[in-house]
């Protein structure tokens, strides 16, 4: 792919802004952007290294087929097992 070049004078104050976030640092008026995607030689893998959305463990899931009543009463156990364990002094 070939390289991407804007004047950093063209480009809206949004778009600027993310630029700013993504690199870190100011840009000024003078200064130009140049992009250019590399791809990588990596071989890819058989499967994914991290769960995926479809793959999420059962235990993630503690309050399905809860009604409100029984979550509040969970919720309120673990709060009461938050402030007992903790040393505040």
């Amino acid at each position: 792919m070939e390289n991407v070049i804007r004047n950093v004078k063209d480009i809206g104050t949004a778009d600027r802004q993310a630029l700013e976030h993504v690199i870190g640092q100011r840009l000024s008026e003078n200064q130009q952007i140049v992009i250019k995607v590399l791809n990588l030689d990596v071989a890819p893998s058989s499967k994914p290294s991290g769960p995926l959305a479809e793959e999420i463990p059962p235990w993630w899931k503690i309050y399905d087929g809860l009604d409100e009543a029984e979550v509040d009463r969970l919720d309120q156990a673990i709060q009461q097992r938050a402030n007992v364990t903790r040393q505040t002094d």
